[in-house]
C-alpha cells in the first residue's frame, strides 16, 4: 500500500487517525536535557504492518512489530518521537521523505511492546 503516487496522495488510503508524540526537551539548573510533556498532534496515516518476529530475550519472549505509517510530510517531525495509534505506541526507526518533494512521508516504526 503506498499512499503516494509521485506526490500525491489519493483519496481514501489515509484514512487511520494517529498520534504523532513530538519528544519536548527542557533543561535544568545543571544544564542536563530532560524530556517533559509530549506535544501531540492527530494526522491522518496509512498503516501496513511489513514484519514481525518473537524472540528470546533475557528468559522471556520479546514480541517486534514492524509498520509502515505514511503521513503527508510534516515539518520538524524526528526519531525521538513516537506514533500513537489504536493505544499502541510506535517508536519512529527510520522517516524518509518521498522524493525530498515535502509532500509525504513513510515512517518505519516499531512497536513498543
Amino acid at each position: 500500500m503506498m499512499a503516494s503516487t509521485k506526490g500525491r496522495v489519493r483519496a481514501g488510503q489515509l484514512r487511520h487517525r494517529v498520534v504523532i508524540n513530538q519528544a519536548t526537551y527542557t533543561r535544568n539548573t545543571t544544564g542536563e536535557r530532560i524530556a517533559s510533556t509530549p506535544t501531540t498532534t492527530t494526522v491522518w496515516a496509512a498503516i501496513e504492518r511489513i514484519a514481525g518476529n518473537e524472540k528470546y530475550e533475557a528468559n522471556r519472549v520479546v514480541i517486534e512489530s514492524t509498520h509502515l505509517i505514511t503521513i503527508r510530510y510534516f515539518a520538524g517531525l524526528s526519531t525521538e518521537d513516537t506514533i500513537t495509534w489504536n493505544g499502541k505506541t510506535y517508536e519512529i526507526v527510520a522517516m524518509p521523505d518521498f522524493d525530498e518533494l515535502h509532500h509525504m512521508q513513510a515512517l518505519e516504526c516499531k512497536e513498543s511492546v
